[in-house]
């Protein structure tokens, strides 16, 4: 826990300095983090969220309902917080579950409104490794489904999803950039069937593409 002396620091530190159209960005657990973070930031102030495999399951609570908003997953063929596509079921609440964010279950009271991911001008890129996508983590089949249909963002908002071919998760890492082709692929740490070089350049492309038309929005 912070004392007085350094919660007054930090409000002095970033004091005046946190402006508009801040841009989030994180790969696995800091993916989850930008998520998190820009669900209970102050309004207007996110304007982006760029994530590579986000480790969705391991977001807070509030962030991980912000994204999936339970009005949303509910309207789209779900119930109690499932969607079901085929008749198999895509989420159910992840490791935390779903449940009834008007109460509080430890005392019976009210709890604040639940931030949503759904009705704001963020602009949302999530990127996912073939490895992440074959394995369906970071729930990339629920995200992929909502993008889709055009059931995650606002009118306005511009939100996409692409899978980065014979890619491991852990290539979004520049160690393997910078390590021997040969010692990378026997950690079994790369796919092996492209450059770890090339990997990052696809990244940086689509990353930057989606900078290019957010601009083309303003």
């Amino acid at each position: 826990h912070l004392n007085k002396q350094d919660e007054s620091y930090c409000q002095t530190s970033f004091q005046n300095k946190l402006t508009k159209d801040m841009i989030f960005m994180g790969h696995s657990f800091g993916g989850a983090a930008s998520l998190s973070a820009a669900a209970v930031a102050r309004p207007g102030l996110v304007r982006s969220i760029l994530v590579q495999d986000p480790a969705i399951d391991w977001m807070t609570d509030v962030g991980r309902h912000a994204l999936f908003d339970e009005v949303v997953v509910e309207g789209n063929g779900g119930v109690a917080g499932i969607i079901k596509k085929d008749g198999n079921v895509l989420y159910d609440g992840g490791t935390g579950g779903y449940r009834n964010q008007s109460t509080d279950m430890n005392n019976g009271g009210t709890s604040p409104e639940q931030p949503s991911l759904h009705n704001t001008s963020i602009n949302m890129q999530f990127l996912y490794s073939n490895e992440w996508q074959d394995a369906n983590w970071g729930n990339e089949s629920i995200l992929d489904h909502l993008i889709t249909n055009n059931h995650i963002g606002a009118k306005n908002q511009k939100c996409e999803l692409a899978v980065i071919k014979d890619m491991k998760h852990n290539e979004s890492s520049d160690v393997h950039v910078l390590m021997p082709f040969w010692l990378s692929k026997v950690m079994n740490a790369i796919s092996g069937k492209r450059q770890p070089l090339d990997v990052h350049r696809e990244l940086m492309d689509k990353s930057l593409q989606f900078l290019d038309g957010m601009k083309q929005q303003q």
